[in-house]
């Protein structure tokens, strides 16, 4: 079983690293992935994962701070400061192998974080690789929510929310791929790994929706199951470029330290500053020890 070599080989004890590592100091990028320049716990651990979801094992979560985000003045002086707290909490991490790759996960299969997804609001990010899938899970506060289903609006209801409350609120409520993929900016980085590898992703923010396919899923509460947000990133059927790094990646991951930010661009003056949604940081592991997929 894939959890006992991976206990076996002291990796579950792994202890998680958060000091801060440079992140995202540089240029943004919205325009091509051709070269590096251009790049911007709470359920048991569970047998069906090749990542197990304690902090302090294989993933951890970076203070916010280690991320510098567009200031209240970033439109007239360009300058960036360190994020505030996250405005969402991780929940966890899980690695499947599958050739299927398949899209929104969240309704089509229960048993993901152990049975627990649909206890708590949750936005998920489902990374479709070639060879399986990597799903990255945030908790949505409540306080959120009635955005999301459509109950209130910003505009109306959220003039006490801060202007990255306001971002997160309206990239949450029901709208079009188009608008969300407008704004929603991930934040890759090697904090730690090879010099091939730290030379190819260089930690610049990128409005990932306009390089790779990105569709996204959503579903409202449904009796005991809370609703979720679900972006798919089809990495298979993305450019050479982008497929080359993420081989490069899975090449070297018994190496690398990770860290997948995320934040809602910040626009206009009211948008402003930005805050980091969440990020999760993964700690080096054998992809190779991953379990395939559950079939529900």
């Amino acid at each position: 079983m894939a959890s006992s070599v991976l206990k076996a080989t002291g990796l579950w004890s792994k202890p998680a690293i958060n000091e801060c590592s440079n992140h995202s100091s540089g240029d943004e990028s919205v325009i091509s992935t051709s070269s590096a320049s251009e790049y911007e716990s709470d359920s048991p651990p569970s047998v069906n994962s090749a990542v197990p979801r304690e902090i302090g094992a294989l993933w951890s979560q970076p203070d916010a701070q280690c991320f510098h985000v567009r200031s209240k003045n970033y439109l007239k002086d360009g300058k960036k400061n360190p994020s505030e707290p996250y405005l969402f909490t991780a929940r966890g991490l899980e690695l499947f192998l599958t050739e299927d790759c398949p899209k929104n996960v969240a309704k089509n299969y229960t048993s993901l974080l152990g049975g627990q997804l649909r206890t708590k609001p949750t936005f998920v990010i489902n990374f479709r690789f070639p060879w399986g899938v990597l799903l990255l899970y945030f908790e949505i506060p409540n306080k959120y929510v009635e955005y999301m289903n459509g109950t209130k609006c910003v505009k109306e209801d959220g003039k006490e929310l801060r202007p990255a409350e306001q971002c997160i609120c309206n990239f949450l409520a029901p709208s079009t791929d188009e608008q969300r993929n407008s704004v929603f900016k991930f934040i890759p980085i090697v904090s730690d790994g090879p010099w091939v590898v730290r030379n190819m992703v260089v930690g610049k923010p990128v409005l990932i929706g306009q390089k790779l396919p990105l569709q996204y899923y959503s579903q409202p509460a449904e009796g005991e199951l809370a609703p979720y947000l679900e972006a798919d990133l089809d990495v298979g059927n993305s450019s050479a470029r982008a497929r080359n790094i993420t081989s490069m990646c899975k090449k070297f991951m018994k190496l690398l330290t990770l860290d997948f930010g995320f934040v809602i661009q910040g626009d206009t003056f009211q948008d402003l500053p930005e805050q980091m949604l969440g990020c999760l940081r993964l700690h080096s592991f054998d992809p190779t020890l991953a379990p395939k997929l559950p079939d529900h």
